[in-house]
């Protein structure tokens, strides 16, 4: 601590400020002296001086000028640095020795924290030394605990295993029987649902083709009746054949564009033709005597029968008669065999009659086919 009673002794930067200044003025100084040397050289009387040299000292003395306004611009420093010294730079000079012993007492405080701070990072070190041999003994007790306690429950895993293994097999068993068991059940009622729902539809393919099989016969007995009125109606069953759908019979195609004969037409033909087959059945009378031509004519006119069969009389006559009855009573195809079993020379003006009255029943024949069909 520095005395405030005492006068303030320049400080240590003031003097180093005044160094400073000390070079510049030895210069000046020197220059000076260089300058009152080369004038009294001048004066001074000798031998004689090259010009040139001269004319160099001038310039150079030429040159010092603003040396010597810069001295004489310096010759007041003495005495502001003296004023400087008694004034601001005393002041500071105090500052800088309480700015000094401040500096001091914190170089001192600095050095007692570090001190401090060194203690404490040693403390701390040994602290963190003690916290990490604990950590470890921790770790150490804890993994000795965990490898125990890792052991137990090992030990009891596999106990409980052991003791649960027969029940989960039983269970799994058990499952495994219930399970074969629901899929076989499964299995019979899908076989028997798909059974049954096989069966109904058999039956609804076989409604469906029962149905099909009626329509069909609806329609050929639809058909069939149409042909029946016209060929009972004795008109061309063209028209009426197109509608059953396929090939008609031979019997009814022969009537498809001409118009074919019916009974009432037969039963009124029947008597021309009946009587030219008895004009064929009458012997020639030629060359007979009275009592043969008259026993002729009685036998045409009277006929003895013992049941079908004629005992006395015209056989043919008997024939025709019994082919007329069956056609009155709609027997036509007894009628054509009536026909058919007389003698061929007698059945010869019959054959056109003949042969509309086979188409008729073999039309009629096919018709009742295509019923019974159609029916079927």
């Amino acid at each position: 601590m520095t005395n405030p009673s005492a006068p303030p002794a320049p400080t240590a930067p003031a003097r180093g400020r005044l160094e400073h200044l000390a070079l510049p003025i030895a210069a000046v100084s020197g220059v000076a002296a260089l300058l009152a040397i080369g004038i009294s050289l001048a004066n001074r009387p000798g031998p004689s001086v090259e010009p040139a040299r001269v004319e160099a000292l001038e310039q150079r003395l030429s040159a010092l000028q603003p040396v010597q306004e810069q001295l004489r611009a310096l010759q007041p420093l003495p005495q502001r640095l003296q004023a400087l010294e008694s004034g601001p730079l005393a002041q500071a000079g105090q500052r800088l020795g309480a700015v000094e012993s401040g500096l001091s007492e914190t170089r001192q405080t600095v050095g007692a924290l570090r001190e401090q701070v060194q203690s404490q990072r040693s403390d701390r070190e040994a602290v963190e030394r003690a916290a990490n041999a604990r950590i470890e003994e921790a770790e150490r007790a804890f993994s000795q605990r965990i490898s125990g306690a890792e052991a137990q429950i090992a030990q009891r895993v596999a106990a409980a295993e052991a003791a649960l293994g027969p029940r989960f097999a039983a269970v799994e068993e058990t499952m495994r029987q219930r399970i074969a068991a629901s899929e076989a059940a499964a299995q019979e009622r899908a076989a028997a649902r798909e059974k049954a729902l096989d069966e109904r539809f058999s039956a609804l393919e076989a409604r469906e083709s029962r149905l099909a099989n009626a329509e069909q016969r609806l329609s050929r007995l639809i058909a069939s009746a149409g042909v029946e009125t016209a060929l009972e109606a004795g008109r061309p069953l063209g028209q009426a054949l197109s509608g059953l759908g396929g090939e008609a019979p031979a019997a009814l195609r022969r009537y498809a564009e001409n118009a074919p004969p019916t009974e009432a037409a037969l039963r009124l033909s029947f008597e021309d033709a009946a009587r030219a087959a008895r004009a064929k059945a009458e012997p020639a009378n030629e060359g007979q005597s009275v009592w043969e031509s008259a026993a002729s004519r009685l036998g045409n006119l009277v006929t003895v029968r013992r049941g079908e069969n004629v005992v006395w009389g015209d056989s043919v006559s008997g024939e025709l008669e019994a082919a007329r009855r069956a056609l009155e009573a709609g027997d036509l195809p007894a009628a054509i065999r009536r026909i058919e079993g007389l003698p061929e020379p007698v059945r010869a003006p019959m054959n056109s009659w003949l042969e509309q009255a086979r188409g008729l029943v073999a039309a009629r024949g096919a018709l009742g086919e295509l019923r019974s069909g159609g029916q079927g």
